[in-house]
């Protein structure tokens, strides 16, 4: 069988965010693959713009009526993920549990060679990025994680 939404997937969504935002904590970073794993919803980003998660909350809520389920399903996915990301050498977490690329990793690592689903991945990575450019707080509230 098949896993369609797998670490290999978390790892592509997660260097593509880091790509366009540089630097990210780990707590954003854990909201990614819930994101980034809804078809709809990637879709959706690459091809309009929003101004915040709240934006897109209010013009597209039925992608965000089961978020706070999709981020315990992913939880141990992402927190894979980024340890993968780490071991491999191209991240690294600093002190203040924030992540970041490693410099002189190849900028395009991860290819649209993947699959259809990666190259979706891939160019919202940067539209990702721009949505969780907010506080933590509000992120978890706006899109109701429950910890």
């Amino acid at each position: 069988m098949i896993h369609y939404n797998n670490e290999l997937t978390g790892c592509v969504a997660i260097y593509s965010v880091l790509r366009s935002c540089k630097k990210i904590s780990v707590a954003k970073a854990m909201l990614i693959a819930p994101i980034c794993f809804q078809d709809n919803l990637i879709k959706y980003i690459t091809r309009y713009t929003m101004l915040s998660i709240n934006d897109l909350i209010t013009r597209r809520p039925e992608y965000f009526f089961n978020f706070n389920d999709r981020f315990i399903s992913f939880f141990s996915l992402s927190i894979n993920a980024i340890m993968i990301l780490k071991e491999m050498g191209l991240v690294e977490i600093d002190r203040e549990n924030r992540l970041s690329l490693i410099s002189g990793v190849k900028e395009n690592l991860f290819t649209q060679e993947l699959g259809m689903r990666m190259k979706n991945i891939i160019s919202a990575g940067e539209k990702v990025s721009l949505l969780l450019d907010e506080s933590e707080a509000n992120l978890y509230i706006q899109l109701r994680v429950r910890l």
